[in-house]
Parts: C-alpha cells; structure tokens; sequence
C-alpha cells in the first residue's frame, strides 16, 4: 500500500499516463520591471541571387589572356609590324587586298589605301606605294633631261621603266601575302607614315 500523503515519483505527473513525455513549459511573459528574455539570433540569410544549400553555382572564373595574347591587348588594337592582321582593313577592304590594291594603280591606289585604310600593315603598303611612285617619276625626269644631252640615255629610261615594272609586280604580290617588305631608304619613311593617326 503506498502513501497517499508521499508525492507522485517525478516522471509520472498527475493526469499523466507512463511513458508520455511532460508537456512543454508555457512561455511566461515578464513581470513589470524584468527583463524580456535574450532571443535567438536568426540564421543568416544568403544574398541575393544565390540559392543556399546542395546545387549551387560557384561564380566563373576570370578570364585570363590565351597563350601568346598580350596582357594589355584590347579587341580593338592592331597587330605590330610583321603580325598577321585579321578582319577588314576599316575601309570595307580585307588587308591584303588593299595592299594590293595600293601597288596595282600605282600612286594612286596607294594614296586612297592610305587614306582610307586604318590597318597599319595596309596604311604602310600605300605610304610605300606613294613614295615608290614618286621616286620612279623623279628618275625618270632626270633621265628625260639627260636625253637631250646623249641618246644614249634613252636606253637608261627603257630599263627604268622595266625595273620599276617589276618592282610594282613583286611589290604586289608581298602586299597580297601581307609580307612586311620594305624597300631601301623609302621603306622607313612610309613606317613613319603609316603609324600616323588618322
């Protein structure tokens, strides 16, 4: 027989069958003067744009310059003396065939290619062109003038005319295969043109 004055063991409460758990304390509210009770800190949120948990994308990486790119190359600059330049010559024309262009009409094809052209490679084939141009004029009136002096200078303007035939023709195929040729004393003036802004 137990007790009935001896309080009930601590698991087992009144109106409460064995083995079920006590029933959670009521929150009390705070008396007038105490403290309200310190609250749980939310969980951080993740930003904007991110979706948390399992699946998420990492950012990508940054792009790094290819191999043999310049670090401070932009899309926008042209290719050095020597380099194969690729995309139209900023006139409407390819740059071989511009420079082409530039020796196969003489002085002037080569000033409209380096008028028009903004390709340097392009712009120095028509600064060439040019100065080639002038440089044959300039012989040939010597050798006219000298003609009046001896006949035997006319033979002189018949091999400048065919030297200067087939420098324009071996001129025009290193323009087409966009070959970097330059030609004596005249070949470092028309670099000097050609890396003039437009």
């Amino acid at each position: 027989m137990s007790d009935p004055n001896q309080p009930p063991p601590p698991g087992n409460q009144p109106g409460q069958q064995w083995g079920q758990q006590p029933p959670p304390p009521q929150q009390q509210q705070p008396g007038w003067g105490q403290a309200p009770p310190p609250q749980q800190p939310a969980p951080p949120q993740p930003p904007a744009g991110q979706q948390p948990g399992w699946g998420a994308q990492p950012p990508p990486p940054a792009q790094q310059p290819g191999w043999g790119a310049q670090p401070g190359q932009g899309p926008g600059q042209q290719p050095g003396w020597g380099a194969q330049p690729s995309g139209s010559g900023g006139g409407g024309l390819e740059p071989n065939v511009a420079s082409l262009l530039a020796y196969l009409f003489g002085w002037i094809g080569g000033l409209i290619v380096y008028l028009t052209q903004k390709n340097p490679e392009a712009r120095f084939h028509g600064a060439q062109s040019v100065l080639l141009s002038i440089a044959v004029f300039a012989v040939y009136v010597v050798l006219f003038v000298l003609t009046f002096v001896s006949n035997l200078f006319g033979i002189f303007l018949l091999l400048l005319w065919l030297a200067a035939f087939g420098v324009f023709i071996f001129m025009c195929v290193q323009g087409y295969q966009i070959k970097h040729t330059k030609l004596p004393i005249i070949g470092d003036i028309a670099e000097q043109w050609a890396s003039k802004p437009t």
